[in-house]
């Protein structure tokens, strides 16, 4: 059984994102989406992410499904 999990970074030329390390995605309307990772911090007093990594409309549906595949490998690894 390979318990290798096929990807765990997203590049796509501009950004790296390793997978294991996002905690959640924040659609924007009509902008794309922000990645929090573990790192990214929130201002509770502006009531914003400071620090996430920022993906274009075009960037967002790519991402998505290469997490998403990510998940589905790491999860199904867990089960069996």
């Amino acid at each position: 059984m390979n318990t290798k999990i096929s990807e765990s970074i997203f590049d796509n030329k501009r950004v790296l994102i390793p997978m294991a390390d996002v905690q959640h995605i924040e659609y924007l309307k009509d902008n794309g989406c922000f990645v929090v990772m573990k790192s990214t911090v929130y201002d509770y007093t502006a009531d914003i992410w400071n620090n996430p990594v920022w993906l274009s409309q075009e960037e967002t549906p790519l991402f998505v499904q290469a997490y998403c595949y990510f998940r589905y490998e790491k999860d199904i690894k867990e089960v069996e």
